[in-house]
């Protein structure tokens, strides 16, 4: 590991007790644009005074800062949170350079508004499409993400929640991606009573009926079909993607339904 030191400014002022994150420049610069987050490689805090020491893999990484306060817990920027890219001086992102076993201090790192940042718009895939229930029916407030395969543990890629109409839109690098769907993201397991859906994918006949608890994390698992990429190269625009959702089981309930239905034609039989 090497380490990166800093004091992160915004709007001039020194940033302080901020989230910031790295993302290693061998999978690309991160969204700037479009309604999207890349997940970070490593995350950090600034101190009162804005200032950083993180520990980080060797390479190259851009770097981002997000105003929230301490206790709010993980996740990508919500309404009305102030976000940054660290850009230098002619408007692109900047590069840090971390190397083994040293320390690299950074010195004043400026943080703009993305939509500040030069030099990307005409480097991104856009990804559109919309969630709806069993029904058709739109849901807003959900969460798409975008993965390399449907079992990875961690997405890529997150959206801003969809709007009203369901519909979402996303802005990232080139590539292909499994287009997949939380009501919340809060790492680990979806929780009971909550929707997910997988592009590709239809909800099962009966609620949670060939969805597997075990592998929740993934986001994979339930109804039947199987998962689709979507991708495209830069500057392309891929539409009409339609996640429709379901709710996941409370497994105690599913495990009684099917123990009533045994036991009801265990009795039809005896008939």
């Amino acid at each position: 590991m090497g380490s990166l030191s800093g004091q992160v400014f915004a709007q001039g002022r020194a940033l302080p007790n901020a989230v910031v994150s790295f993302f290693n420049s061998k999978e690309g610069p991160p969204p700037v644009v479009g309604g999207a987050r890349r997940v970070p490689d490593m995350v950090g805090r600034t101190d009162k005074d804005g200032r950083f020491v993180v520990k980080l893999l060797p390479g190259t990484y851009f770097m981002g800062a997000l105003a929230r306060p301490k206790g709010q817990g993980p996740g990508p920027p919500r309404p009305g949170e102030r976000y940054y890219f660290m850009r230098k001086a002619d408007g692109t992102l900047r590069v840090f350079t971390v190397k083994t076993r040293l320390l690299t201090p950074a010195g004043r790192i400026d943080g703009v508004p993305p939509a500040d940042v030069a030099g990307f718009n005409d480097r991104f895939l856009t990804i559109e499409g919309r969630l709806i229930d069993r029904d058709g029916k739109p849901l807003s407030g959900m969460v798409v993400t975008l993965k390399n395969s449907p079992q990875a543990a961690r997405p890529r890629y997150i959206a801003t929640p969809s709007g009203v109409d369901g519909r979402f839109v996303m802005q990232v690098p080139p590539g292909r991606y499994y287009v997949m769907a939380r009501e919340e993201i809060r790492g680990g397991r979806p929780r009971t009573g909550s929707y997910i859906g997988t592009y590709g994918k239809e909800p099962p006949a009966l609620e949670g009926t060939s969805y597997d608890e075990s592998l929740a994390g993934a986001g994979s698992r339930g109804g039947t079909g199987t998962a689709r990429q979507v991708g495209g190269a830069a500057g392309e625009t891929i539409s009409g993607i339609v996640i429709k959702m379901f709710r996941i089981p409370d497994p105690e309930a599913t495990r009684r339904r099917f123990e009533e239905q045994a036991r009801r034609r265990d009795h039809d039989k005896e008939r």
